[in-house]
């Protein structure tokens, strides 16, 4: 790896980068790297050994996202590679949160596959200096028709990006009509913000049970817990399960399909 501008990180810094957290803020760096935002640098700690690569950016509270706890090289390909490795050990449909950020070892970058439709949102400096490469790895590893791009957070700001929504792949589509157990979505590609589907099937939750059984899991998120909880019958009785405890509003409309 090519000689990067280093970031020293202070001793508490240090101690949580040795669990794998993510992120360094910037009130933790003792040193500032000589970097722009976007920029790769190189952690170290105050001893001068190495502990991480990550992306910089001088103005967001989060001033460093780890991009490799290790000296070998951030491979963006192989990351996907990964993801999509995980997802078809769970879902046996092809609508699926395919990217999420840091779970998947990509901060800042999620994508969204509503079956040869992908739906991508870069959301932080580091991740839309990659945008190429980002666009160019989906194609060569899941192989959709087409791809959106959504960066219509208010977060890219925050970033120093611009808002904007385009098709950088294939031919664009307004909506698209996607079933899952018999049940038919329309997801609207033109519309509002970045369609979102956290529905998950009967098979699915059964296969995450299958991995999850023997753990005793914390999940913030209501993607999984809305169909492993609310069915006539739980699909899963022995996971332990925490939730926001301030329950969000759920509003819904009828559409003929």
């Amino acid at each position: 790896m090519k000689m990067l501008p280093v970031a020293v990180i202070s001793q508490r810094a240090r101690k949580r980068l040795k669990g794998k957290h993510p992120w360094i803020f910037s009130n933790e760096l003792e040193i500032r790297p000589q970097a722009l935002a976007g920029d790769l640098v190189q952690v170290q700690d105050n001893a001068g050994k190495f502990v991480a690569v990550g992306y910089y950016n001088p103005h967001t509270l989060i001033a460093v996202r780890i991009l490799s706890h290790t000296h070998h090289e951030f491979d963006l390909t192989e990351r996907i590679k990964m993801a999509l490795a995980l997802r078809r050990q769970v879902y046996r449909t092809d609508i699926y949160r395919l990217i999420y950020s840091e779970s998947d070892g990509l901060p800042g970058l999620i994508v969204d596959r509503y079956d040869a439709t992908l739906v991508v949102q870069i959301l932080t400096a580091g991740m839309e200096r990659m945008r190429e490469q980002i666009i160019s790895s989906l194609v060569e590893v899941v192989n959709p028709q087409r791809i959106q791009l959504r960066n219509d957070s208010d977060y890219r700001k925050l970033e120093g990006l611009s808002i904007e929504s385009c098709w950088v792949f294939g031919e664009k589509i307004d909506r698209q009509v996607m079933e899952l157990d018999g049940l038919q979505f329309i997801v609207p590609f033109e519309e509002g913000k970045r369609p979102v589907s956290f529905w998950t099937s009967k098979k699915t939750d059964e296969g995450c049970c299958s991995m999850l059984m023997a753990r005793t899991c914390w999940m913030p998120f209501a993607t999984l817990a809305h169909g492993l909880f609310t069915a006539q019958k739980p699909v899963c009785s022995r996971l332990r399960l925490w939730t926001h405890p301030k329950p969000r509003s759920i509003s819904s409309g009828r559409t003929r399909i």
